[in-house]
């Protein structure tokens, strides 16, 4: 989703002297090709440090790739007018970090922290370009489904505050089809909206919708006309039972089954990932461990 810019940024880490006068760090730069440039540091001391600005004209991502063995790195980017860090960032050890940083001139430092560091920061400045996420599309072959999935997908939208996708997860009770071909759809209706982080889909909101949608045929088209839900608190066992009718056991056995729910919610949401390209392999409540999406 990025596009390398032509900025780039050379961190340069000055020698350290130990206290008897003999040169303790060693320090050089190199570039593994045109777009990106290493700093490393060698035995280093505290104080080492190197220092660098560059411009933005455009929202930046902010790349930083460390390898540390030993020791510790500080990297620090405050705008040239600014008081205060918009990164202090210390690294000990391997791994990847990003930041957007928006358009502005900026100051980068970065100093050795402790006695005999080693390691190398590579970093690069990246062009934003944000993500096109796309929309759930209802995968089955149930005509009537796609009206059921899609008034989910609405709600999802209209209902709660905007995340990059909406899924919905449905689990049909009864299906009563008339002989105009008008359905009534009973089952337990649930959105879940999603932010898609790296490879995560991360759930930002969501609700249940227990009840019946009148679905309308018009020639090959099908629209939820009304949305019949079953209403909450004290009201709930009364309205249920006005709502499902003779489908009232049966409802509460699919609703009350979680483990049931869970099941159908995971294949839906690998079946968007198939059908959609999108690169995650996980997706995430708040609070509980991510779960691995079977994308074979």
């Amino acid at each position: 989703m990025k596009k390398v810019l032509a900025i780039l940024l050379a961190l340069a880490m000055i020698l350290a002297v130990t206290a008897c006068g003999k040169a303790k760090a060693s320090t050089f730069i190199t570039m593994s090709d045109e777009k990106t440039f290493n700093a490393e540091a060698k035995n280093a001391d505290p104080d080492s440090a190197g220092i660098a600005d560059f411009v933005l004209e455009k929202e930046t991502v902010f790349t930083v790739t460390a390898d540390i063995q030993s020791g510790s790195i500080n990297l620090d980017v405050k705008g040239v007018d600014a008081k205060e860090s918009l990164i202090n960032w210390d690294f000990a050890e391997t791994g990847i970090t990003e930041y957007l940083i928006e358009p502005g001139q900026y100051i980068v430092t970065a100093t050795v922290t402790e006695k005999e560091t080693t390691g190398t920061l590579s970093i690069t400045l990246e062009e934003y370009e944000e993500a096109v996420i796309p929309a759930y599309e209802y995968q089955g072959e149930v005509p009537y489904m796609k009206a059921v999935c899609d008034h989910m997908v609405s709600l999802g939208q209209t209902n709660y505050d905007k995340t990059d996708v909406s899924i919905p997860t449905v689990r049909v009770v009864a299906a009563e089809e008339k002989e105009n071909g008008d359905v009534d759809v009973y089952g337990d209706f649930w959105i879940d909206n999603y932010d898609v982080v790296n490879d995560t889909l991360v759930t930002m909101s969501g609700g249940s919708y227990p009840g019946v949608m009148h679905v309308k045929k018009d020639g090959e088209t099908y629209t939820v006309s009304e949305f019949e839900v079953v209403a909450d608190g004290s009201d709930y066992t009364e309205s249920a039972k006005k709502i499902f009718g003779k489908h009232y056991d049966d409802a509460m056995k699919t609703i009350s089954d979680d483990e049931g729910r869970k099941e159908v919610r995971k294949a839906e949401i690998e079946a968007y990932v198939k059908a959609s390209g999108l690169k995650v392999t996980q997706f995430k409540d708040y609070g509980w461990d991510p779960v691995v999406l079977d994308l074979k």
